[in-house]
């Protein structure tokens, strides 16, 4: 019989031997390491601090301090650490080749070899400084931008793109530390210079997403601290300054500061762990300050949302997670962060979100419960809110009939009526309260004074009020104001439409 399907002779002569090694891969790759991966200029930060802080965290003697020079005329960036710094073979080693590492999933956040050259897509050069003892001399591997896009473009290897775009010298070890790493952006791109070279914009994108310690008014930053030792990787903390200014923190106050000066204190953290897809360990630790939940917090803050970490970097913003809420919305009026620890949910190629699989998915599941929970905290306190404003109106309008039916206008038997049928509404509004909001003190105040007045009430004189006017008058002024009062929405209107009437007489 003769052969069909995968084994049909016709599909095994299309088999061909494999090319040359050398032509596995083409040039293109390049165009996506240096122009493909990074849409927002500011995410080089993200990426050097995270190579930052493997580097200084591999020894923990290291300083963890980290300074950016920005330079808006030059169009210059530099991001030194004084860590131990490389020599000058560690420096060729680590510092050409694209897409090789030595660090170690589950320990470091980089391990693709290609975030720094994060630069590249928005710089003509970037430049990378480094020596590792006061007797040697800085070594200086530097990347050409222009010369590497162009030669991607060409028939060239990626190989001889690499070689032909690449450069190493030595410096004088004059005006530079004993040892340290500096990466140097030159000739930064006029379309990202907005971006790049805004100090006050960098420092709060470097507090928002950085490696950055807590500061002191954030009432938890302690139970926060002490949660996330329990797992060295996710409290890594640099000290970051840009020129020389205060020291970079994280975004987190006392509360929730919103436009019209108003805070909403923290009054609360939650912490909690979400395990393993094996339940052998945890998959990710994290926390939540729970407020009152007013309303949408404002985003200038940098705070809103339940965000994610690995390695203590943020991956992606504030609306990663809002697809696991039952409404989006309600991601915008809770602060909290979930800092993945299990290394397998991989943070994808743009650090934007994970790669998907069973371990995220498993994180996703545990995530969930927790948003739906903070959903039902956000419409609670929404409802009670609402109910709340709509109870103190009540008391308002209570008060405006007292106002009405003290002012003389109403016959006495109205005005009698009217005190009457306002205290039976404050009584069955008081039968039917079910949030408690009479244990308010100062409302349960505002309601017993005027219940007082209420029961105290005299019949005023009303001959002041129709002077000049006969009985038979009187009775029809009296039985129209009678009649407002029962049509208008608010005793206030009445009142005020009355003695509108009556200046017009």
């Amino acid at each position: 019989m003769e052969a069909t399907g995968l084994t049909s002779p016709v599909k095994n002569r299309f088999i061909k031997q494999p090319p040359e090694q050398a032509d596995l891969v083409g040039s293109s790759i390049l165009n996506l390491i240096t122009a493909g991966i990074h849409s927002d200029p500011r995410s080089l930060y993200r990426e050097y601090l995270q190579n930052t802080a493997d580097s200084l965290y591999c020894n923990s003697r290291q300083s963890k301090r980290v300074e950016i020079m920005i330079d808006p005329v030059g169009r210059e960036v530099s991001i030194r650490d004084f860590g131990n710094g490389w020599s000058a073979t560690d420096a060729v080693t680590h510092l050409v080749p694209i897409g090789k590492s030595n660090k170690v999933r589950g320990v470091d956040s980089g391990f693709r070899g290609v975030g720094r050259l994060a630069g590249l897509t928005f710089a003509n050069c970037v430049t990378f400084l480094t020596r590792n003892s006061p007797d040697s001399t800085v070594t200086r591997v530097s990347w050409n931008g222009l010369e590497l896009r162009q030669r991607a473009r060409s028939n060239d290897s990626p190989e001889q793109a690499i070689k032909q775009s690449t450069s190493v010298d030595s410096l004088s070890s004059d005006n530079y530390p004993g040892h340290f790493f500096e990466v140097r952006l030159t000739d930064v791109a006029r379309h990202a210079a907005a971006a790049l070279l805004n100090r006050e914009a960098v420092g709060q994108y470097i507090a928002e997403i950085g490696p950055v310690p807590f500061g002191p008014s954030f009432p938890f930053r302690e139970r926060v601290a002490a949660q996330l030792s329990q797992h060295p990787a996710t409290n890594r903390a640099l000290d970051v300054f840009i020129h020389g200014g205060d020291r970079i923190l994280r975004p987190y106050k006392e509360g929730i500061v919103f436009s019209n000066g108003f805070c909403d204190p923290f009054v609360d953290l939650e912490s909690f762990s979400v395990p393993s897809a094996d339940n052998h360990d945890i998959a990710a630790t994290g926390w939540i300050a729970h407020s009152s939940y007013v309303r949408a917090i404002p985003k200038s803050l940098g705070i809103r949302g339940i965000r994610a970490r690995e390695g203590n970097i943020q991956i992606g913003g504030e609306a990663v997670f809002d697809h696991l809420f039952p409404e989006a919305r309600f991601n915008r009026w809770c602060v909290g962060e979930v800092h993945v620890v299990d290394s397998r949910i991989v943070p994808d190629a743009t650090r934007n979100y994970f790669e998907p699989g069973p371990h995220l998915r498993n994180l996703e599941n545990h995530l969930r419960t927790i948003a739906r929970s903070i959903t039902r905290k956000c419409r609670s306190a929404s409802s009670k809110r609402h109910r709340k404003m709509r109870y103190f109106a009540d008391i308002q309008r209570w008060e405006e009939a007292f106002e009405l039916a003290a002012c003389g206008y109403l016959a006495v038997e109205d005005a009698r009526k009217l005190v009457a049928n306002t205290l039976e509404e404050m009584q069955q509004s008081q039968a039917t309260n079910s949030i408690g909001i009479d244990q308010d003190t100062s409302v349960a105040e505002i309601k017993t004074d005027l219940q007082a007045r209420l029961k105290a009430f005299e019949i005023p004189n009303n001959g002041s009020k129709y002077n000049g006017l006969d009985p038979s008058e009187l009775r029809v002024y009296q039985t129209v104001c009678r009649t407002l009062a029962e049509t208008l929405s608010s005793p206030r209107q009445a009142i005020d439409v009355i003695e509108a009437a009556l200046a017009a007489r």
